[in-house]
C-alpha cells in the first residue's frame, strides 16, 4: 500500500493578507466590526469592545438588542431662505396666531404653547409618527379639528399638536392644495386674493 503525502497547510494559503478583495485599496474595504472604512473585522482596533450598535453607535451589542428609546424629543427647525412673507395671520378659535405656510410638511402642526392659547381643544390621540427633514422622529401628543380662517378663507382640518416647534403653527399640505395656493418666494397667493 502506498502512503498518503499531505503538503503543509501553508502551501495554500495566499500570501496577500487582502485575498478576495479585487482592489487592494483599504478605503474599498469595510470593517463589519465597527462599520468604518479600510480596515477588515479581523484588523479591526475595537474588535475587543464587541461589535457596533449602529442605532446607538455603542459598542457591545447590535441594533436588534439595543435598550436606546425609540423616540427622541426633538425641536423641529427650519432651515430655508424665504422671507417672512411666507407667514400670514390666522385664527383658529377666535384666536390670532402666527402662521407658516411650508409645502415641506404634509399635515398641519401646531406648537403646545400656541395650542394652550386657543384652549386647549380636545384631542384625539392616534400613534401616527412624522420624519422631520433630519430624519428624526416626532410623535405628536394628539390632533384636532379645528376652522382655520384667513383672508376671506375657512377651511376645516386636523391639526397635530407637537411638544416643541419653532414657529406657532404650520400649514401644511393638507390645507395649501385644499385651497389652491400658490407659494411664490415672497408671498403666497390663493384664488380668492385675485378676485
Amino acid at each position: 500500500m502506498l502512503p498518503i503525502v499531505r503538503a503543509p497547510n501553508n502551501d495554500f494559503k495566499p500570501n496577500n493578507k487582502y485575498c478576495g478583495y479585487k482592489n487592494e485599496n483599504n478605503s474599498k474595504i469595510k470593517c463589519f466590526n465597527c462599520n468604518l472604512w479600510g480596515h477588515k473585522s479581523a484588523e479591526c482596533k475595537n474588535k475587543k469592545d464587541g461589535l457596533k450598535c449602529f442605532k446607538s453607535s455603542k459598542f457591545g451589542h447590535i441594533a436588534k438588542f439595543c435598550d436606546q428609546s425609540e423616540v427622541n424629543q426633538t425641536l423641529v427647525t427650519r432651515s430655508n431662505t424665504f422671507t417672512k412673507k411666507l407667514e400670514k395671520y390666522v385664527e383658529i378659535q377666535g384666536v390670532k396666531i402666527n402662521a407658516l405656510f411650508d409645502t415641506g410638511f404634509d399635515l398641519s402642526m401646531i406648537s403646545y404653547e400656541s395650542y394652550t392659547k386657543i384652549g386647549s381643544p380636545k384631542l384625539s390621540i392616534n400613534n401616527v409618527s412624522f420624519t422631520g427633514i433630519n430624519g428624526e422622529c416626532l410623535s405628536p401628543m394628539g390632533f384636532f379639528y379645528s376652522d382655520i380662517k384667513f383672508d376671506k378663507c375657512c377651511i376645516a382640518t386636523e391639526i397635530y399638536v407637537i411638544q416643541k416647534l419653532y414657529c406657532d403653527i404650520i400649514l401644511g399640505l393638507d390645507v395649501i392644495s385644499k385651497l389652491n395656493i400658490t407659494i411664490y418666494e415672497n408671498r403666497i397667493e390663493h384664488p380668492q386674493n385675485l378676485a
